[in-house]
């Protein structure tokens, strides 16, 4: 044991296990989101050409395609950004950080832009039902013609009470 045991090798101690602790979280975060989009990707392979239901979901084909696209563009967008960015911060991307950077990329391009579309769709839906309970159509009220004078015929001497 070395001699030097003071305050500061425990607290730095106790931030790399702190440290630690919040890589292996994101680790395990990563790992459960690549298996959802797996599982994902999985479903929208089997509707690729007709309909896949599921409960009360329905995954169109049309769907499935854009979801795959999707992940597709993002496998090869986010390992080229890396890469472009990479001397833009005076950073080094490793070979090993490639598999991962694909993986995310997929994640990111399919499940990350399918979240992003299905709120800026609910964002449109209550936008519209709000719209529309705005819009109630409220009957006018009826007017009443303004009052008018009975008709006089003129008389002999109109000219003089002027």
């Amino acid at each position: 044991m070395s001699g030097k045991n003071d305050e500061s090798t425990g607290i730095a101690i106790g931030l790399g296990l702190i440290f630690a602790g919040f890589v292996f979280m994101a680790a395990a975060v990563f790992i459960l989101l690549a298996l959802f989009t797996a599982v994902l990707s999985v479903m929208a392979l089997l509707a690729l050409w007709k309909p896949l239901r599921i409960g009360k979901i329905t995954i169109e084909p049309h769907e499935a395609r854009s979801f795959l696209l999707r992940g597709i563009i993002g496998t090869f967008l986010l390992p080229f950004a890396a890469l472009a960015l990479a001397p833009l911060f005076d950073f080094g991307v490793r070979d090993e950080w490639f598999v991962y950077l694909f993986i995310g990329g997929y994640m990111i391009g399919s499940v990350g832009i399918e979240f992003i579309i299905e709120k800026v769709r609910e964002a449109n839906e209550a936008a519209e039902a709000e719209q529309a309970s705005q819009l109630t159509v409220i009957p006018p009220k009826p007017v009443s013609p303004p009052e008018q004078q009975p008709f006089e015929f003129a008389r002999w001497d109109d000219e003089e009470e002027r």
